[in-house]
């Protein structure tokens, strides 16, 4: 899950619909990708891109979806620039890769008000907003809300 919320700092949130089948490295179901680059570092020097494949078996677009989903994580030390970068570099050779459109917003903050509207800019997303009353933060899980036709 992607947890938008006050004090860490969103770069970028992405995502890309593939088709089974299709692609240089073909899927047996179809699904998307979704993706983001973000720091909870105050000097910005070390970096989290968290991604997640998810493969369609069902047409619900809510959490209480049984899409098959795997999430991965790595985290980078260096630059913003170089890290992101890098990571554009990543992202669109996986787009690529499923000869599919990426789609990319950016984010640039770390305020979960920002977030949360630039995150809406992004095609077919659906933002399932959590409040937690003892906090008071938003915590939102993000997934593209239409399934391929």
């Amino acid at each position: 899950m992607i947890e938008l919320k006050d004090g860490i700092y969103y770069k970028a949130i992405w995502n890309f619909e593939f088709r089974a089948g299709t692609g240089l490295v073909p899927t047996e179901h179809d699904g998307n990708v979704l993706g983001a680059l973000f720091t909870t570092d105050p000097e910005r020097k070390v970096w989290t891109l968290t991604y997640r494949f998810r493969y369609y078996v069902d047409d619900i677009h809510d959490s209480s979806s049984q899409d098959v989903k795997n999430w991965y994580r790595a985290e980078a030390t260096g630059p913003e620039y170089e890290i992101w970068e890098g990571t554009q570099k990543a992202i669109n050779t996986m787009a690529m890769i499923q000869l599919s459109k990426l789609n990319c917003v950016m984010i640039e903050s770390d305020k979960a008000e920002d977030q949360l509207k630039k995150i809406q800019e992004l095609p077919g997303m659906n933002v399932e907003q959590k409040l937690n009353s003892e906090q008071e933060e938003a915590k939102i899980n993000v997934r593209p809300s239409s399934a391929l036709n």
